[in-house]
């Protein structure tokens, strides 16, 4: 049968074993002014190509998974009136892509009923939806609706098909015996009728038990849920924000709304900070890491460890706080400041430590710049490099780690 594309292939196309990729040709034009709007409108649609791809019968379920994530599939001959408000509609709708089949076994095979001629494909869950109406508003309902319509439960496959910049609703629920998550969900289905035209995917995440991925992708406890997030995906990272508060459709919507008003601090997993620390080395936690960077007059060193049970005894943290103490008693004179975090129940963002346990270094007088010594540590190097102030208040790692020869 032949499949025409409007505007441009499926980016699956362009592969070599692609049928349609052999009479694919980009076409670049110059485009004076990026600034104006107008400018750049006028050009796309005077620059846009039908392009016709034949697809082999025998390719035709080959044809079908190349689609992009969500295609608008016009059914039936060019020669139709209606292709013409088909073709018309997908002039104006620049962000989907529009496709024409004429072959009757794409109808039998989604069983749409004789008078649909248009339908929406989404190759997420290889399903076709019906689209009466060939307008641009009828389209664009069908579509969000189906983005946004509905809630999901969270796959790796839903995950891969989200586009970056997506906003979601996370539901986190334990799925275990003896919890009945019945009237939770219900209650989340209500909350995303509410905010439906707000183009938020709304999803449902099982954690099965303490070892699920889930827990460790929104750095949450098992014991914490029921719990929901508000994600904001974009193309460095996944901000995650923790909603407060009891689960319901008013205060999910508010949840929204102070998101909107950017009132909203993202989430990191975090202790609760000591209420008074008196120690030379400090206790430091997520909620309060950056407080210790405040006064920039201040050589900061900070130990970031990982121990799952407080309770064990830490030797590389009672090290480094006798290294601490011989450093203070050699530099009364300057300001030193020592913290140390565990990073298995606390987490930082911007700060990539690949090795565990590792140390972080603020200079004096610093302006942004963060010194990590990314090692592996043990209980000499770490008294090394700590004792190593007594002689050398360095602003300059490299420094630093040439006198230590690590």
């Amino acid at each position: 049968f032949f499949f025409l594309m409007i505007r441009r292939p499926p980016r699956s196309t362009q592969s070599r074993s692609s049928a349609a990729s052999d009479v694919y040709k980009r076409q670049v034009s110059h485009l004076e002014d990026l600034n104006n709007e107008d400018v750049v409108v006028s050009w796309v649609k005077s620059n846009l190509k039908l392009s016709v791809f034949e697809i082999p019968s025998e390719e035709y379920l080959e044809g079908i998974e190349r689609l992009t994530e969500h295609a608008v599939i016009f059914m039936g001959p060019q020669t139709d009136p209606d292709f013409a408000k088909f073709h018309a509609v997908g002039d104006k709708m620049l962000d989907l892509d529009f496709y024409s089949i004429n072959d009757p076994d794409v109808r039998l095979a989604f069983d749409l009923p004789e008078d649909v001629k248009v339908f929406l494909y989404r190759r997420f869950n290889q399903h076709a939806y019906p689209i009466k109406d060939i307008t641009v508003e009828s389209v664009r309902k069908v579509v969000d609706d189906i983005k946004y319509g509905q809630v999901h439960n969270m796959t790796e496959a839903y995950w891969k098909s989200l586009q970056h910049g997506s906003k979601l609703m996370v539901l986190l629920v334990k799925k275990q015996k003896g919890v009945n998550n019945t009237e939770l969900i219900e209650e989340f289905h209500r909350a995303q009728v509410a905010l439906r035209g707000q183009k938020i995917h709304f999803v449902i995440a099982h954690a099965k038990n303490r070892k699920s991925d889930y827990l460790h992708t929104f750095s949450i406890n098992f014991d914490q849920l029921p719990a929901v997030f508000f994600v904001e995906d974009n193309l460095t990272k996944m901000v995650r924000y923790l909603h407060e508060g009891p689960l319901t459709v008013s205060a999910l919507s508010g949840f929204y709304d102070k998101w909107r008003a950017k009132a909203l601090i993202p989430y990191h997993r975090s202790e609760d900070a000591p209420k008074e620390d008196k120690n030379l080395v400090r206790t430091a936690v997520s909620k309060n890491f950056y407080e210790f960077l405040k006064d920039k007059e201040s050589h900061v060193l900070v130990l970031i460890y990982d121990q799952k049970n407080p309770k064990e005894p830490c030797k590389i943290c009672t090290a480094f706080e006798q290294a601490a103490g011989l450093t203070v008693e050699a530099n009364r004179d300057k300001k030193i400041m020592f913290a140390k975090l565990n990073a298995e129940h606390n987490e930082l963002s911007n700060i990539d430590l690949y090795e565990l346990p590792g140390l972080l270094y603020f200079p004096a007088k610093r302006e942004t710049e963060i010194h990590h010594v990314q090692t592996p540590l043990d209980t000499y190097k770490v008294k090394q490099i700590v004792n190593h102030l007594n002689h050398v208040m360095t602003t300059n790692i490299e420094d630093l780690l040439k006198h230590t020869e690590l």
